[in-house]
């Protein structure tokens, strides 16, 4: 996959990743504008996960990496920060509570 263009991240993924951290720099109403923002700030491995989900209301956080404990996950936003000053601030979170809101999207898209 090109640099700058993101990817998705899927439960069974999340799920194998439970207990490690991520790095979400922006959450978005589309699709698209997550990919654009990814092509335009770059990185190594974009990544990206649809949160909520309806005609009404969608939003996708991408993300700039997995990392085993909240210290490294930290180090990595303060790096980025650096890199894209004038950009979002990004923010640590649980890998624990990405894979809760999927599933959460999940279920509820799914239902009648």
């Amino acid at each position: 996959m090109p640099a700058g263009v993101a990817a998705t991240v899927d439960l069974d993924e999340l799920a194998q990743r439970l207990g490690e951290y991520a790095v979400q720099v922006i959450a978005l109403d589309t699709l698209a504008a997550i990919q654009d923002f990814a092509a335009k700030v770059g990185g190594d491995d974009p990544r990206y996960v649809q949160i909520l989900g309806n005609q009404d209301n969608e939003l996708y956080a991408l993300l700039i990496g997995f990392y085993p404990n909240r210290r490294a996950a930290q180090e990595a936003a303060l790096d980025w920060i650096e890199q894209n000053p004038s950009e979002s601030e990004p923010w640590v979170r649980s890998t624990a509570s990405l894979h809760r809101a999927v599933k959460q999207h999940i279920e509820s898209s799914q239902a009648p």
